[in-house]
């Protein structure tokens, strides 16, 4: 079947509206993070009621993460509406229902409801989650009672009615599978100001990629790479790093498509098991030579001569008969067989340096250091003619050729860098090959796709290297 026309080259837009620096992607089914099917049977979802003073005991001591660090900037609630959500406990209006995933330990971390939990909190308890006091104000039914009054300053008989004031908690067990997990997260949170598939990802999988990811984002090397143009907003410049991740792990010849968003999950988990740091070094067996009987040493000269070997031939019995073809005495020992020459040992395949956290950052910040250096503030973008916008960064380009970067040694990349005129040409003409310009815009997921592209890429600098003459 013959790949389709690519579409419009779009920016994705962010909740205020602004350009986040992405390329939209053209995705569909599997690629599109579908492919997981909710089956009924593998779901396990638990409905309890917990009261406002049950949930701040649990936000104190740390077992309910409201995510401050994904929604910090994304909240998007005025103190009017916050204030308002309050009124609405004063009057008894239930609020909807909270919607939690817990991890092995029982602790929760919210992926709906965390707007509503904070506006609470902020109110009756802000040390709880380090923000600044609420004061009620612009309340519609009771304002004339309690506009700019704080928490304390409500009668107690209100405090008490907002701390019994039960909520709903649809907590997704710990037991169901990580990619259920997502797409359950992913259908529930529709309203409002929605969390991106990576919010949700930071939300699924705590450990230590998550301070990877961050770090490498807000690395000099790809703010420079990237031109400073990626918002953080949604972590799509962590997820950029998480995908550049996920192929280094995964070779893309391994890539075996189905549900790209869990692709991205396991990668992250599997950045939770690397080592931290880099493996001692461990010298390769060499085989031992065969051993050699050495000769005793010559006797000193006081000592009694050492006999001869043996007599001399001719004082042996019965020669005439042996070399004359006789049979030789029964009792006399065989002559021992010569010993076969040792076959040369085999050495040991020099094995890959294995990845280490430490070797994955390092190969993270030499791409994006090539890539600028290459491209310019054009890396990982389409290219777009003079006098007219840059695009944005197209996550495609951007696994296809930080991963390929990343394989090569310190001297392919200075090759590759001092034929930066070279390479953006070529790339240039790729890009009027129909098939890579679809492998980079839509279904990007899908493993013939993604194959297509890395392909196309590894030849352009290959190609590049072996037009490099060695310096002398």
């Amino acid at each position: 079947m013959a790949d389709s026309e690519p579409t419009e080259i779009a920016e994705e837009a962010t909740s205020s509206g602004a350009g986040s620096g992405i390329e939209r992607e053209a995705v569909d089914g599997a690629a599109a993070g579908g492919a997981a099917r909710l089956d009924p049977e593998r779901i396990e979802i638990q409905t309890r009621g917990m009261n406002i003073e049950q949930l701040l005991s649990r936000i104190r001591a740390k077992t309910i993460d409201l995510l401050p660090e994904a929604r910090r900037e994304r909240d998007g609630w005025s103190d009017l509406r916050r204030s308002r959500l309050v009124e609405s406990l004063l009057l008894k209006i239930p609020l909807p229902p909270i919607y939690a995933v817990e991890d092995a330990h029982e602790n929760w971390t919210v992926v709906d409801g965390m707007r509503r939990l904070t506006a609470v909190a902020r109110f009756v308890d802000p040390d709880a989650i380090g923000q600044k006091p609420l004061a009620l104000a612009g309340l519609e039914y009771l304002g004339d009672e309690f506009d700019g009054a704080a928490f304390e300053g409500l009668p107690p008989r209100m405090q008490r009615r907002l701390n019994e004031t039960e909520l709903t908690i649809h907590v997704i067990r710990h037991g169901t599978p990580a990619p259920v997990k997502f797409n359950i997260a992913r259908r529930i949170n529709t309203g409002g100001t929605t969390l991106s598939n990576q919010e949700i990802r930071y939300a699924l999988i705590a450990g230590p990629a998550r301070e990877v990811l961050r770090e490498l984002a807000e690395s000099s090397e790809f703010r420079k790479a990237t031109a400073n143009s990626i918002r953080d907003e949604g972590m799509a410049d962590r997820e950029l790093v998480l995908r550049f991740a996920a192929f280094r792990l995964t070779p893309y010849r391994d890539y075996e498509g189905g549900d790209f968003e869990s692709f991205l999950g396991a990668a992250m988990r599997r950045l939770n098991e690397l080592d931290a740091a880099p493996p001692e070094p461990v010298e390769p067996d060499v085989p031992e030579e065969p051993q050699v009987a050495e000769a005793p040493e010559s006797a000193g000269a006081e000592e009694t001569e050492a006999p001869a070997a043996g007599p001399p031939a001719e004082s042996i019995e019965d020669q005439g008969d042996v070399l004359g073809g006789g049979e030789p005495d029964a009792a006399a020992p065989a002559a021992p067989e010569a010993a076969p020459e040792p076959e040369p040992a085999e050495l040991p395949e020099p094995q890959p340096e294995p990845v280490t956290l430490a070797r994955l950052e390092r190969d993270f910040k030499e791409a994006m250091k090539t890539a600028a250096a290459i491209f310019g503030d054009g890396a990982f973008r389409k290219p777009h003619a003079a006098g007219e916008a840059r695009n944005p960064v197209n996550r495609a380009l951007f696994e296809a050729i930080s991963v390929t970067l990343a394989t090569f040694d310190a001297a392919q990349r200075k090759s590759l860098a001092a034929q930066s005129d070279s390479i953006k040409k070529d790339f240039i003409d790729l890009m009027q090959n129909s098939g890579f310009v679809n492998a980079i815009s839509q279904d990007t997921g899908d493993p013939a796709r993604v194959r297509r592209r890395f392909g196309e890429i590894e030849k352009l600098f290959e190609k590049a290297l072996s037009c490099s003459t060695p310096s002398g």
